[in-house]
C-alpha cells in the first residue's frame, strides 16, 4: 500500500505541475502566449524578421516541464495562418509532450513553432496534430538563453527560451493538437476553416497577437 501511495502523490504533483499556467478561456490563453513571444524577441537570439515574415503559420505556446522519472510538458498555446496581409483569428491547441528517462526539476518554457510551408499547414489542420521527435541530454542553469531548434529548414523552425532549473536525458516527442473545447467555447462551435477563414467574432486580445507578430515587439 505504502508504494502505490507514494506514486500516486507522485502523479498528483507531477500534474498539479503541468496544469500550473494552463487557461481554459481563450482570453487567458492569448495573454499567456502575447508573453512567451516577448520573451522570446527579448532574448539574444529573436526570431529573424526575414523568417516571421515568410512564415504560412505561427503556433505559440507557454508551458511548464516537468520531471518525475516519467516526464511531459503541458501547456496552452495559439495557432494563427497568414492570411494575405495579415494572421488569421487564433485556433487554441494544446501542447502535447511525452518523455521518459531520469528526470528532476520544473522549468517554464516559451515556445514559438514557425511553419514555412503550405504543406505542413495543411497537414496539420488535415490530422488536427502535429508531432515531431526527440531526443536530447539537457541541464539548464536558469539563464533564460534561446536555443533555436532547426527541426527542418524545408518545413518547420522551433524557437524556445527556457525559465528555471531542470535536469535529465530526455527521450520522447513533442507537438500539439487542436483544442476542440476551447474552440468551441470561444467560437460558438465553428468550425477550424470557418475559424481560419475570419468569419467569426474576434476574441478580446487577439489585436495585440496579431499587432505583436507584424511589427515584432
Amino acid at each position: 500500500m505504502r508504494p502505490n501511495r507514494i506514486t500516486t502523490s507522485l502523479i498528483m504533483l507531477w500534474t498539479g505541475i503541468l496544469s500550473v499556467g494552463c487557461s481554459s478561456d481563450m482570453t487567458g490563453v492569448l495573454s499567456n502566449n502575447v508573453v512567451a513571444f516577448r520573451d522570446i524577441e527579448a532574448s539574444d537570439t529573436p526570431i529573424p524578421p526575414e523568417v516571421l515574415d515568410q512564415a504560412k503559420a505561427v503556433a505559440i505556446f507557454s508551458s511548464t516541464q516537468a520531471g518525475l522519472i516519467f516526464g511531459g510538458k503541458g501547456g496552452d498555446g495559439v495557432f494563427v495562418k497568414r492570411t494575405g496581409d495579415g494572421f488569421s483569428p487564433p485556433l487554441a491547441v494544446d501542447l502535447i509532450q511525452g518523455s521518459v528517462g531520469l528526470q528532476i526539476g520544473a522549468q517554464s518554457e516559451s515556445m514559438v513553432y514557425i511553419f514555412r510551408t503550405n504543406a505542413a499547414v495543411d497537414h496539420f489542420l488535415e490530422t488536427g496534430r502535429y508531432a515531431i521527435a526527440e531526443a536530447s541530454g539537457s541541464f539548464g542553469d536558469g539563464s533564460g538563453s534561446t536555443d533555436p531548434i532547426d527541426i527542418s529548414k524545408e518545413e518547420v523552425l522551433v524557437y524556445s527560451k527556457a525559465k528555471g532549473l531542470y535536469g535529465g536525458v530526455v527521450v520522447g516527442g513533442m507537438g500539439f493538437k487542436i483544442d476542440e473545447d476551447v474552440n468551441a467555447r470561444t467560437y460558438d462551435g465553428a468550425s477550424t476553416s470557418r475559424i481560419l477563414s475570419g468569419d467569426v467574432t474576434i476574441p478580446h486580445g487577439t489585436n495585440v497577437l496579431w499587432k505583436i507578430l507584424k511589427n515584432q515587439n
